[in-house]
């Protein structure tokens, strides 16, 4: 739904109240070229958030972001041939500026969750698609079960060009995009984000 005022604002969380919602971000060694993006990728980051019985959850103070931020699931995996490349490693940034901008890649670390290494992109994005099917099947009811039905899941992603282009490339957008309970959204397209951060 659009977001656009506080009242869209209170429909947009009733709407997702009884959904799974992933945020999705994928990191490439961008500045390889005449590469793929499946060759530029290095890292596939997932977080999700099960907003079942959120409806239900306490009205007071106590219940802040810290509460919320206990019931998030983490995935990070790194690419096992870019393992090693960090701020100090990375050719192109030994060599110094490339052009206006100084490249300034940062060790590959997780801050909230333990790093997997994958054998290959492929691998990983596999295993990224084979994650939000089995969202799907997450806490379902004795009723959804008896009657085949799924979770809706809602895929977040910050500026999807490249997420986008890297399912494309790992052939599983079209499986993905066809499924009818996983649903994918441009987070920089929500109307209050566009609202409070005009600068970007």
């Amino acid at each position: 739904p659009y977001v656009g005022s506080a009242e869209d604002l209170a429909e947009f969380q009733q709407h997702f109240e009884d959904w799974i919602i992933v945020a999705i971000d994928v990191e490439g060694i961008d500045h390889i070229p005449d590469a793929t993006p499946m060759e530029k990728l290095s890292e596939v980051g997932v977080a999700f958030i099960d907003m079942r019985g959120s409806k239900d959850r306490p009205k007071e103070p106590s219940f802040n972001n810290r509460v919320l931020a206990e019931r998030i699931k983490l995935t990070h995996e790194i690419i096992r041939k870019w393992r090693w490349v960090t701020e100090e490693t990375c050719p192109v940034h030994r060599r110094g500026s490339r052009g206006k901008w100084r490249h300034a890649a940062q060790p590959y670390s997780s801050q909230f969750t333990y790093s997997h290494i994958s054998n290959s992109a492929e691998v990983a994005m596999s295993e990224t698609a084979a994650y939000l099917r089995w969202l799907k099947t997450c806490k379902r009811t004795a009723a959804e079960v008896k009657s085949n039905t799924f979770r809706n899941v809602a895929v977040l992603f910050w500026d999807a060009h490249l997420e986008v282009f890297t399912f494309e490339a790992a052939g599983l957008s079209s499986d993905l995009e066809n499924d009818r309970n996983i649903f994918f959204y441009d987070f920089q397209k929500f109307a209050p984000f566009g609202k409070r951060c005009r600068h970007w």
